[in-house]
Formats: structure tokens, C-alpha cells, sequence
């Protein structure tokens, strides 16, 4: 068997575990998600489905199908239980996500495609890592640090590799990594302070 399908399937085994984890801790009151990233999340997962679908690729399709519905999960808990601090920072984020979706989805240069979604998955995740900059124990370091050792094998699993291919599952990979490690920094100066 190919690595590439092992690597895939270790990545969403593995991404659909953490995200139980990450509802998990939610539900405990341990982390506090930001509704504007993961909406932001889930309509790229969606849009993606369809989009696999509508190309023939149903397995692919129903694997990130499964993974939106998990976002639209946590979405959900966000409204409920997530973070209530809403800034015009966040606004303008979710709102500049918002606004490239469509030019995304009509994009047919898979270069611009591939640019287009990586500045909407970043865009969306800001208003996270604004949060967890000013409040690191409401967010999970340990789920974002497991999120990024998944992206590893989603990484891993991309076959050709190039920038079109690699750019995204290579910059979630990064922007996990950066969010995790940030957490983790800023608790521990907010304990040194205290």
C-alpha cells in the first residue's frame, strides 16, 4: 500500500478524534471556541465536500464531509459556550473570510484556488489566536499541538506535492503549530506575571 493513502488515513482518523477531544473539552467548560473561526472552518470543509462530490471523489467527499459536520458541531457549542468577546477586529476577519469564499469557489486557476482558501483558513483563524493571545487557558495548546501532528500525515499524503497541492494542508500545519506554541508561551508568561 502506497504511504501517501496511510498518511491520509492516519490524518483523518487521528483529525476526527481530536476534534471529539476538542468538543470534549468544550462541554467541560475547559475551552471557550471562537464562533467566527469555526464557521469559518466549516463552510470551507463544506464548500470542499461538494465541491469532491460534484468531481466524482466520494470517499474524499465523505471524509471531508464528516470532518465539516464535526466544525458545524463545534460552531454550535461556540454559540453556547464559546468565546463572547466579539471585536470589530473579529468582524472584519470573518467578514473578509466571508467575502473571498465566493471568489474561491468560482476560481478555476488551481493557483489562485489554493491561495485563495489558504487566506480564508488564516483569516479565520485570527480571531483565535486574538483570544488565546489575551486569554491562553481558554483554548486548548494540547488539541492545536495534536492538530498540527495530524496535518504531518495530511501533509505526508498529498501526492503530486507542489505549491498548489501543498500550500494549504502546509500552512494548517503552521498556523497549528504557531497557535499552539503561542498558548503555550503565553500562559507561562501570564503566570510569571501573576
Amino acid at each position: 500500500m502506497d504511504y501517501h493513502v496511510i498518511a491520509g488515513g492516519v490524518s483523518v482518523s487521528t483529525g476526527f478524534v481530536i476534534g471529539l477531544l476538542y468538543i470534549r473539552e468544550v462541554l467541560r467548560g475547559d475551552t471557550k471556541p471562537h464562533v467566527f473561526t469555526w464557521l469559518v472552518w466549516a463552510l470551507l470543509m463544506s464548500i470542499a465536500a461538494a465541491v469532491s462530490f460534484a468531481g466524482g471523489a466520494i470517499i474524499g467527499a465523505l471524509v471531508l464531509a464528516a470532518g465539516a459536520a464535526l466544525n458545524f458541531i463545534i460552531t454550535g457549542l461556540a454559540l453556547r459556550y464559546g468565546e463572547r468577546n466579539i471585536t470589530r477586529s473579529d468582524w472584519a476577519m470573518f467578514l473578509s473570510a466571508l467575502a473571498i469564499i465566493p471568489i474561491w469557489v468560482m476560481t478555476k486557476e488551481p493557483l489562485t484556488a489554493a491561495v485563495l482558501v489558504t487566506s480564508i483558513d488564516l483569516l479565520g483563524c485570527v480571531p483565535t489566536f486574538r483570544k488565546g493571545w489575551l486569554r491562553p487557558h481558554e483554548e486548548s495548546a494540547k488539541v492545536f499541538a495534536l492538530f498540527a501532528v495530524t496535518n504531518v500525515f495530511t501533509v505526508l499524503s498529498v501526492t503530486p506535492y507542489n505549491f498548489v497541492t501543498g500550500l494549504y494542508p502546509t500552512m494548517c500545519f503552521a498556523m497549528d503549530l504557531l497557535l499552539a506554541t503561542m498558548l503555550l508561551a503565553r500562559r507561562r508568561a501570564v503566570a510569571a506575571s501573576a
